[in-house]
């Protein structure tokens, strides 16, 4: 930050010229790092301000902060270093000033920093602050551009030392044969690819079968496996610089690697700090790696001493110690490899020191010592003695702070049984039948006398397994006896038990007690090891993971074994036979919480169908697990045989040459279009799959920049398609781990001049000038298409497409393994760049756009150049010939997306090119409009002038769902659009009832998407969109701020969207598709349920006109009044009369009214709901104990009245059942469902609610499992009586009704007068006096349309309290509302219980059984006298 007095090593903090170079790359004038520094800066200057009062704090400050910040933001303050001198400081007092200082400043910062969004975690949820998304892309391009440099020229460098030595290698053997070779040796040429590049290809004829390479992988001997390639382990020492400079951060970077094997120069770094993790705790500050080595080496000393030796490594049992460490490198497999003497002497060495150390000795150390032999290998050909005592040394570290006690070890196998049988108890049984059949156990193989003595100690904790495994911390449980502890010979071990030895938990043990060297291959050891030291402390959770995903793996071999001979061999000799990656894969399912049965798929060995009787056991296991092994295809299977589809568009290069080319290379001077040529070819791993010819480039001018010549070659309009991608003959390549990827190369074939001498024998001189080409490979570039997804558990082991925008490398030369079989290159020859002595700098770059055609509309390329005129297609915004969709019939509610519907949009193009904007259609537009039309406008556009949008619907589509005929060209003018430019459109109708101007609704469309992290490009395709109503939600109502989602929150008109399409432009106008194609994306448009209803009434609606034509007739002969003067243009009188001439001077156009946006139909009836009585209360109102229920009888109108009997439905009637026990006994609610009755329409149809009540008492039964009894029932009083409206305007008055409830009952008279009056004019009409009204007593009640499911659903469901107004205050009804105070309903059934059950209250087990009863019994009791009264009043009955 303060760069004045800056040492070297503040540039160069991590000791590597290509990190080093990439961090001083990032601090360069105009990088983006310098705007986070000056608002750190300017924020941690006002925060210190205040402390530079003080002369010897302000100076100690400035000194920190250095003079470059003193004299940017306190310039007229001075600096005086003579306070902080002798005598004003003393010494002391200025080094404690300093740790203060130095202290608050890191204080100040990290506030700042946190209050500035920079630190990590610690944002509002919106992302990370612009200046730091910007330091994060170009630290990462500078960074990425400095890796594959580095790793380019180290894969160079390799090859070339490769080569040296092949030739070398093939000049001795010339020597001493004395004799011309002309055939290479195949092996040579085989090791040589072997050793190149991951990104070096063969010819698929020299590549060895996949059967043989797996068979070579079993061989008892051979070359060590190579556990990381070179790329690997020069990004392991890259991280080890970060490391030195970071220390802190290893921890972070440890759980970035879960899951990987570590590179080894990154492994040695990892298990040295976990190994040292426990001196530190009990160390002091230092170096403690120093500290135990010393240590270590006198205790060495000494016991040398004591035990009267010449030197450590050849101590008293050196004889017995190479006798077991040679047979553990003959027989287990991860030693094979490394069975040599150099390894050996280096283990026996190693084990006699630790005996001499700490006189402690078992041959299982061996299996101990060897991942720790391989992670601190140091290539020497000889032992070296300091590597002994180093080993030494990392072994009793690992004794003693890492490897699990044996009572661990014992609970972590018993865990392991324990999941197994949890999970697949048919895997159980069969193991544990089969490990009793021909039992032939030997003692010595399960180190029998560590068993026996441990296992009272252990006492197997078969209870506690469970906790145990989820509840593991540290991995090393020092107060129990650790593995090491026990020594061979004791006298405490009893005789070996066969029935111990016998179970197959004994094997587990084996496995977790040696961590896995005895049983698997060693690149699978190498991986578990490495998961142990990456969790920070020896989990035992990830021995049992392993372990138990070892067993599911192999379980089609357990299954196939027969008796226990066959069962010890699976255990002990398959293990090791399983692939790495697919023991990886298992751990990682396992560990992110996965089914254990979707394991044994994921054995790639596992391919061979299941004999029959397998098969019958399998058919008998529990359909979970059937289920789960169903699916595991779909959840944890190996990468698919065939990949995604994948795309490449957008393909820019950037070829930058040295001027000096030019002198060289004189074509360079004038590129032509058509002598490029561009191949792309994907390939899995160095199979090739699909080759691609790509178009011919567009040459922009050469630039002059820096000593160096720039062309840009443009491929704007070539889509790269690799569909039907077929990999399942490659399981070579896919259980190597190979990985899809595209190659583009890039050539030139360039002419020259050269003279010839003719066939007729003339001389040299009188030869003639001939052009011979040549073709010359420009460069080439990897590129990577796919990401290979590892499944948290739900997730799906598959290929990704790697979406986004990205720019490579341009490599100079030619790709390293063409698979070319005319270019039969020398093994020499191959291993060199084809180039043209260096033409392109290792600054060129190739840009291109990945992308998914399954999500992105499939584009095709345009066949030619030629340049579109928008001028001239401006007036051709409407097609020449109308494109109907068919009636409405035809048009489905909803059709799902389908990108694949279409795959003739042409290229998308970016913000700066132009496109065209077409309005298709309008879907299932509302029952309250009638004519229509569509305006729009595009926002935050700049200075960009566009015409706005004005459709108007054929005259032959369907009235329901108007079709349109219109484009808008838009032209960019060469200008940048805003990225987050968006289209404004408005649908306009005349009112079906006020036949005014009104707007329908509205919606929003973004018009471009940013893929990737760059460009942005036009969302082209087909786009529904739901209509809403409102404005948008801007800032200070700022349309240049809009963004697309500013209508989201606004109400939705039910049902109704538009279909719109985004094209980049053309000359030709492109008809819509029809809607069941599935061509829009249309995820947000999915009608609900109550949705689907309404669609399904509008298809069904015969009254509403049929096209769009008719409906514009029907509004001219409503409004014209002479039908004999008919317009000549319909269109044209439609579009006047939805002009906004027809408004008043200043009137802004309203909205259609949401409420009547839907007709009531009789068919669909309508939704009631009581909900609550309140207010009941007082002397004379209401009395404790009265149970209450209300009777809604439905009250039709007039004209309904005068209706034929047939029309009428059955009479409209019900009472209310069910309360909610915890409301008040004063305000009962109800919690019934929506009561659906199918009245007549009429306006003058109410709702007549009447509240009665009665008082009883509730007695239960004595054993609580009967219904109980209702005792001392009273007459059921009428409490009440209130009346809510129906109908208005043809639809359904629907809303939550706040209405006052009324005294006694209802007169006659006012009935009556409510069959022709609305119920506002009768109740205001006449005077309420105290004796028939309550103060403050309401009843709440819901009314729904019966097209809609739930109030979430309805487009205007607003309070409705008119009716409150008119009787009383709604002040007080509201504050009766609100009184909380009083009785519940259940002390109506928590009276009737014991103390005891009284006391557990209403969540006791015998209330909520009587509340049951409560609500039954009483609800009964109360129909019963209702019913009577129903009776004597003349009604029909409720049931």
């Amino acid at each position: 930050m303060f760069r004045q007095g800056q040492s070297p090593a503040d540039l160069c903090p991590y000791d590597e010229a290509w990190m080093d170079s990439c961090f001083q790359e990032t601090l360069l004038p105009n990088s983006p790092w310098y705007q986070i520094e000056d608002k750190l800066c300017k924020g941690l200057a006002k925060n210190i301000e205040p402390q530079l009062n003080r002369n010897e704090r302000r100076q100690l400050l400035f000194e920190i902060l250095g003079p470059d910040f003193v004299s940017n933001y306190f310039p007229q303050l001075e600096s005086n270093p003579a306070f902080l001198e002798l005598p004003n400081v003393p010494k002391e007092k200025r080094e404690e000033l300093e740790r203060e200082g130095k202290r608050f400043v890191h204080d100040r910062l990290v506030v700042i920093a946190n209050k500035s969004g920079y630190q990590e975690g610690e944002t509002d949820g919106s992302g990370p602050p612009d200046e730091l998304q910007a330091f994060y892309k170009h630290t990462r391009q500078v960074f990425y551009k400095g890796l594959n440099r580095k790793l380019y020229l180290q894969e160079k460098d390799l090859l070339e030392k490769k080569k040296q030595e092949i030739q070398l290698q093939t000049d001795k053997e010339k020597k001493a044969q004395g004799r011309q070779k002309d055939v290479r040796d195949e092996t040579l040429a085989g090791s040589l690819r072997d050793t190149a590049s991951s990104s070096t290809n063969t010819s698929s004829d020299h590549q060895p079968s996949t059967a043989k390479i797996r068979e070579s992988l079993y061989r008892l001997t051979g070359d060590p496996p190579q556990l990381c390639g070179h790329q690997s382990e020069f990004i392991g020492q890259s991280l080890i610089k970060i490391l030195h400079s970071d220390p802190h951060r290893l921890n972070e970077i440890t759980e970035r690697l879960k899951g990987n094997l570590l590179p080894t120069s990154l492994r040695k770094y990892v298990w040295l700090e976990r190994l040292l993790v426990g001196e530190r705790k009990n160390a002091c500050d230092g170096n403690v790696e120093k500290l135990v080595r010393e240590r270590f080496a006198r205790t060495v000393a000494r016991r040398v001493g004591e035990m009267k030796i010449k030197r450590a490594t050849h101590s008293p049992i050196s004889g017995l110690i190479e006798n077991a460490v040679i047979e553990f490198y003959e027989t287990t497999h991860s030693m094979m490899p490394y069975n040599n003497d150099t390894c050996i002497k280096q283990c026996c060495r190693v084990l006699n020191v630790m005996y001499v150390y700490n006189n402690s000795y078992q041959p299982h150390y061996t299996y101990w010592l060897y991942p720790l032999q391989l992670a601190f290998h140091n290539n020497q050909t000889q032992v070296s003695g300091e590597d002994v005592y180093e080993l030494a040394m990392y072994l009793d570290l690992l004794m003693k702070y890492c490897l699990p006690t044996w009572p661990q070890v014992f609970s972590a196998a018993q865990l392991v049984m324990n999941l197994i049988k949890q999970d697949d108890t048919e895997l159980y049984h069969h193991i544990k039948q089969t490990a009793a059949i021909n039992c032939r156990v030997q003692a010595k193989d399960f180190l029998v006398h560590l068993v026996n003595l441990e296992k009272a100690e252990a006492g197997l904790k078969t209870a506690s397994a469970s906790s145990h495994h989820s509840n593991t911390g540290s991995a090393s449980d020092h107060n129990g006896q650790s593995l090491h502890s026990l020594q061979n010979g004791s006298s405490s071990a009893p005789r070996a038990n066969n029935e111990v030895i016998a179970d197959p938990v004994i094997f587990l043990r084996k496995w977790i007690g040696e961590v896995f060297v005895g049983v698997l291959d060693t690149a699978s050891t190498m991986f578990v090891w490495d998961q142990l030291f990456i969790q920070q402390n020896w989990d035992t959770s990830v021995l049992v993971e392993v372990a138990v995903s070892i067993v599911f793996l192999l379980r089609h071999k357990f299954m196939e074994a027969e008796d226990y001979t066959q069962l010890k061999s699976v255990f002990t000799k398959e293990p090791c036979k399983l692939y790495t990656k697919d023991i990886r894969q298992a751990w990682l399912h396992v560990h992110h919480g996965g089914s254990l049965t979707d394991l044994p798929a994921v054995n790639r060995h596992n391919i061979k169908p299941e004999s029959p009787s397998v098969r019958r056991k399998q058919s008998d296991q529990p359909a979970r697990q059937s289920a789960a092994v169903s699916s595991v295809a779909r959840i944890l299977t190996p990468p698919p045989l065939k990949l995604k589809s994948v795309g490449v568009r957008n393909i820019t290069l950037s070829l930058v040459m040295p001027e000096r080319v030019f002198e060289t290379e004189p074509w360079t001077a004038n590129l032509e279009t058509e002598r490029f040529d561009i191949q792309s070819t994907l390939y899995m791993g160095d199979s090739e799959l699909i080759k691609l010819i790509c178009q011919k480039p567009m040459i922009s001018a050469p630039v002059t920049e820096g000593g160096e010549i720039v062309y840009k070659l443009q491929l704007p309009y070539e889509v790269l398609l690799y569909k039907d991608i077929e990999i399942g003959d490659l399981d070579l390549e896919n259980d190597m781990g190979s990985s899809p990827h595209v190659i583009l190369q890039v050539s030139y074939t360039s002419s020259r001049p050269t003279s010839r001498a003719s066939v007729d024998g003339m001389t040299p001189s009188h030869s003639r000038l001939s052009m011979v080409e040549e073709t010359v490979t420009l460069g080439w570039t990897d590129i990577a298409v796919y990401d290979l997804t590892v499944p948290p558990p739900t997730d799906h082991c598959q290929w990704k497409v790697k979406e986004g925008e990205a720019t490579f490398t341009l490599h100079p030369g030619k790709y390293k393994r063409s698979d070319d079989e005319d270019e039969q290159l020398s093994l020499s020859v191959s291993l060199n760049f084809i180039n043209a002595s260096g033409v392109l700098t290792d600054d060129s770059t190739v840009s291109v756009l990945v992308f998914d055609p399954d999500r992105h509309s499939t584009p095709t390329p345009i066949p030619s150049l030629t340049p579109v005129s928008l001028q001239s297609s401006r007036a051709q915004s409407r097609a020449p010939s109308a494109v109907i969709d068919g009636e409405i019939d035809d048009i489905p509610s909803w059709v799902e997306h389908r990108p694949t519907s279409l795959a003739s949009n042409l290229v998308p193009t970016t913000t700066n090119q132009p496109f065209d904007i077409y309005v298709d259609s309008l879907h299932f537009v509302p029952d309250n409009t009638t004519i229509v039309k569509v305006t729009g406008r595009l926002l935050r556009v700049g200075q960009v002038i566009i015409d706005d949008i004005l459709a108007m619907p054929e005259s032959k589509s369907s009235a329901r769902c108007p079709g349109f005929s219109y484009r808008l060209p838009v032209d960019t003018q060469g200008h940048d659009l805003d990225p987050n430019s968006v289209a404004y459109f408005r649908v306009y109708t005349v009112d079906n009832k006020s036949r005014e101007l009104v707007i329908v609704g509205a919606c929003l469309l973004q018009l471009f998407e940013t893929i990737g992290s760059n460009k942005a490009y036009l969302r082209f395709g087909g786009h529904q969109l739901r209509l809403h109503q409102g404005s948008p939600v801007t800032r200070d109502q700022d349309f240049g701020q809009i963004e697309a989602s500013d209508l989201d929150t606004t109400p939705v008109v039910p049902a109704a969207s538009m279909l719109v399409r985004l094209l980049p432009h053309s000359q030709k106008f492109e008809k819509r598709p029809t809607y069941k194609t599935g061509y829009y994306k249309s995820d947000e448009c999915k009608p609900n349920e109550s949705e689907q209803q309404v669609i399904d009434s509008f298809k069904q609606d015969q009254d509403f006109p049929k096209h769009a034509l008719d409906m514009i007739k029907k509004i001219y002969r409503s409004e014209a009044g002479d039908y004999t003067d008919t317009p000549e243009d319909w269109s044209d009188w439609a579009r006047d009369r939805l002009d906004r001439s027809h408004l008043a001077d200043g009137q802004v156009p309203g909205y259609v009214s949401l409420a009547e946006c839907v007709n009531y139909r009789q068919d669909m009836g309508l939704n009631i709901q009581i909900q609550q009585v309140y207010g009941l209360q007082g002397k004379q109102v209401y009395q404790e104990g009265m149970y209450i229920q209300c009777y809604v009888r439905l009250q039709a109108g007039s004209i309904a009245d005068e209706l034929d009997e047939s029309s009428q439905p059955s009479e409209c009637h019900f009472l209310t059942e069910l309360q909610d026990m915890n409301s008040l006994q004063k305000s009962p609610v109800w919690i019934d469902e929506p009561t659906l009755i199918k009245p007549t329409y009429d306006e003058r149809t109410i709702l007549v609610v009447r509240i009665y009540g009665t008082k009883s008492v509730y007695k239960p039964t004595s054993s609580h499992q009967q219904p109980g009894q209702v005792k001392g029932q009273t007459r059921l009083e009428l409490l009440g009586w209130t009346l809510i409206p129906v109908f208005a305007s043809g639809c359904v008055s629907y809303g939550r009704y706040n209405v006052p409830i009324l005294r006694n009952r209802p007169e006659d008279d006012l009935l009556k007068q409510l069959k022709t009056t609305s119920v506002e004019k009768v109740l205001s009409a006449k005077t309420w006096t105290k004796n028939q009204k309550y103060d403050s007593a309401g009843l709440i009640v819901s009314i729904m349309d019966g097209h809609f499911v739930s109030v979430d659903h309805c487009p205007t469901y607003q309070n409705n309290d008119k009716l409150l107004e008119i009787i009383g205050d709604p002040v007080k009804y509201q504050q009766s509302q609100a009184d909380t105070k009083g009785s519940t309903l259940n002390q109506f059934v928590l009276n009737t219980l014991s103390r005891k059950d009284k006391n557990l209250g209403t969540s006791g087990p015998v209330y909520q059984q009587e509340e049951k009863c409560y609500q039954q019994v009483m609800h009964m009791a109360f129909k019963e006298q209702l019913e009577l009264v129903l009776q004597n009043a003349g009604y029909g009955s409720l049931s």
